[in-house]
């Protein structure tokens, strides 16, 4: 025998709706550091990380908002 399901609450409507709102900020500003902007190449002289950790981090963050 089963049980229903309850009713959606607004926080299960809410829930893919920011999923899906941080999936694409994350791929928006993973795709600023893989294109080498010019703010960003700065900010990352500016903490003395080498050139490739912000290839790194860009990569891991489109990723991260597939």
């Amino acid at each position: 025998m089963t049980t229903p399901l309850p009713d959606r609450t607004k926080v299960d409507r809410f829930m893919p709706w920011l999923a899906r709102g941080l999936g694409v900020a994350h791929l928006v500003f993973g795709a600023t550091k893989l294109a080498a902007l010019q703010v960003m190449v700065e900010q990352f002289q500016a903490w003395q990380l080498p050139p490739w950790m912000m290839y790194f981090v860009g990569v891991a963050q489109v990723l991260g908002g597939l």
